[in-house]
């Protein structure tokens, strides 16, 4: 259904979201 796309979207930003932000810390270091 449709929300089942926009969940695995949504996760997926999310986990992309997540290790940009993870190499961003560790950049900053």
């Amino acid at each position: 259904p449709y929300r089942n796309i926009m969940t695995e979207i949504y996760t997926d930003e999310l986990k992309h979201a997540t290790k940009w932000n993870y190499l961003f810390a560790q950049n900053c270091r």
